[in-house]
């Protein structure tokens, strides 16, 4: 598939130009392979939703050392002017030392638009485009078709600190129309007052 290569061509440009700590390296690719793949450093550990699986959500010390460096590769991301676009709690690693590599940067480049990594193949804008990402996560620019930014990533990373710190996102809730409206038009009830205790 032209496009799926393509676009691994475009992450492994995107990952090259990346290098930094807290993001997991390109070490080759093979698009002639059958199907096209994109190897990747190897970070053992778990991914923060198998964290939150096992213990449902984190205590404030650990969730600040892990977000610290998440936000320190998306800062080293964004000074090059590339935004992840789909920032979810399956895309951070954590080794156990709690070290962190953000990993798929697979809509970095991309605009939301033109993306060929789609959560659903009929999945749509409220502009009735393509869309790409992790709907949950998304940013309402998102939603609405319009380029993605750092802004954008800063949405999502909230929401995933949100998740950690009560053990809910807020916008996983209902069937897709549902989840879309409150992406949308929703604001988070505030951390002081979501799952107190």
């Amino acid at each position: 598939d032209p496009d799926q290569a393509q676009m691994l061509r475009d992450e492994a440009d995107c990952l090259a130009s990346l290098t930094h700590p807290g993001i997991v390296g390109a070490v080759g690719m093979d698009l002639e392979h059958d199907p096209p793949y994109l190897m990747v450093e190897l970070h053992e550990g778990k991914t923060l939703r198998e964290i939150l699986e096992e213990r449902e959500k984190l205590d404030p010390a650990r969730a600040y050392a892990i977000f610290s460096q998440v936000v320190a590769a998306l800062a080293h991301s964004h000074r090059l002017g590339i935004a992840h676009g789909d920032i979810k709690p399956e895309n951070v690693l954590v080794d156990e030392k709690d070290v962190v590599k953000l990993t798929d940067f697979g809509l970095g480049q991309i605009k939301a638009t033109e993306a060929s990594l789609l959560l659903s193949g009929n999945l749509h804008t409220m502009k009735e485009e393509r869309l790409a990402g992790t709907l949950p996560y998304m940013a309402p620019e998102q939603v609405l078709d319009e380029d993605i930014n750092a802004l954008t990533d800063v949405h999502a990373i909230c929401l995933v600190m949100y998740e950690c710190m009560t053990g809910d996102n807020p916008f996983l809730r209902g069937k897709f129309d549902v989840i879309l409206t409150r992406v949308v038009g929703h604001m988070p009830e505030p951390l002081t007052e979501a799952h107190a205790g």
